[in-house]
């Protein structure tokens, strides 16, 4: 006799990366959704979320309100003047922070390069607070920015400063991008403090307040549309040369070995993180360690590929600050807590644990 054994069960097929980085990209927009809701609704003054709905169809689609006349301008104020515009400047700002250190990640191959510590950010805030104190276009009292000029001016100063530093034999290296960035970054921030010396201490505190990261200085929609234009076209050039940073992630010999120039690879993605740094800062002042956090945290979930990595950066680098903001204005009461304070407790642990990390692997290798 046989004895009959029944066939061997077939493990799961493993998820591929792309059907992760698609996965996690939706959940990401799913998130965002639910997040810029909760941000429209959510405040010193709840505004129910149909009322919320509805105040926003008036506007964007021309329909009719139903909402009760007694409570119509009022939460038309709340939802249209204040939180609508504000819940897309964080948006905007996330999206365009976690793919410009997702890219920085690997241009330099350092997992702890992002705007802020390369000091794009530093050199994008001096311009713009330049403009806030000395422009003739400016608005102390929501302490904002006519546009994304100045920021952006600034940035690609900082950047071609760092470029001109690093570069050695025409070769620009990662590691000389670093040294570079840090020295530049503590001269702007230098800069940004004596000019904030030379203010009245009123103006001086409204800048440092937005310095540390505001995006209550947004309120219309208006302001929003060319850092938008900006942020989709450096982000869209990014995406289309995504082989091309995934061969940077080898090294530079690899990468010449290829058949890949990785000097003018990594100049051109070094500018397009200026202007998403650029905006970034002209909207909502200097917000650290979230393009630290969120691409390592996506990379660990869908791996190095940049095709799936900068989308999923883009709707969850968006969620994730629109979730912050909401609690910058919400958990103390009627007093707003800048963005970095959050964005610092989430990202130094992380930036630690990175260290301890790099010690058993090696930093920038």
């Amino acid at each position: 006799t046989r004895l009959y054994s029944p066939p061997p069960q077939e493990s799961p097929m493993p998820i591929s990366r792309a059907r992760k980085g698609l996965l996690l990209t939706g959940l990401g927009a799913c998130a965002l959704f639910a997040a810029a809701c909760a941000s429209i609704a959510l405040g010193l003054v709840r505004v129910p979320l149909p009322a919320a709905v509805d105040v926003l169809s008036s506007h964007l689609f021309g329909s009719s309100s139903t909402v009760n006349r007694d409570q119509v301008a009022v939460y038309d104020q709340i939802v249209w003047q204040l939180r609508f515009p504000r819940t897309l400047a964080a948006a905007l700002v996330g999206a365009a922070l976690a793919p410009a250190g997702a890219v920085l990640q690997a241009v330099v191959r350092n997992p702890l390069a992002e705007p802020g510590i390369l000091g794009i950010s530093a050199g994008a805030s001096l311009f713009a607070v330049l403009a806030l104190a000395f422009g003739s276009a400016l608005s102390l009292s929501g302490v904002s920015l006519t546009g994304p000029l100045p920021p952006i001016l600034g940035a690609l100063a900082a950047l071609a400063l760092i470029l001109a530093l690093a570069a050695g034999d025409r070769v620009v290296s990662g590691p000389r991008i670093i040294l570079a960035g840090v020295a530049v970054g503590q001269m702007a921030l230098a800069a940004t403090s004596f000019v904030q010396l030379r203010l009245d201490p009123t103006e001086a505190s409204a800048i440092l307040f937005w310095l540390l990261g505001s995006v209550a200085g947004v309120e219309s929609t208006g302001r929003l549309a060319i850092p938008a234009i900006i942020v989709a076209a450096a982000l869209g050039a990014l995406f289309l040369r995504a082989r091309d940073l995934n061969v940077m992630t080898l090294g530079d010999e690899d990468a010449l070995a290829l058949g890949l120039a990785p000097t003018r690879v990594r100049i051109f993605a070094v500018f397009a993180v200026a202007a998403l740094t650029g905006v970034a800062v002209g909207l909502a002042g200097t917000v650290g360690f979230l393009g630290l956090f969120v691409p390592h945290a996506l990379r660990l979930l869908i791996g190095p590929d940049h095709r799936w990595l900068l989308p999923a950066c883009a709707v969850w680098g968006a969620a994730v600050l629109v979730a912050i903001d909401i609690a910058s204005r919400t958990i103390a009461g009627g007093q707003e807590i800048p963005l970095s304070v959050f964005t610092a407790l989430i990202g130094g642990p992380f930036f630690l644990w990175l260290l301890r990390r790099g010690r058993r692997g090696g930093l920038g290798r």
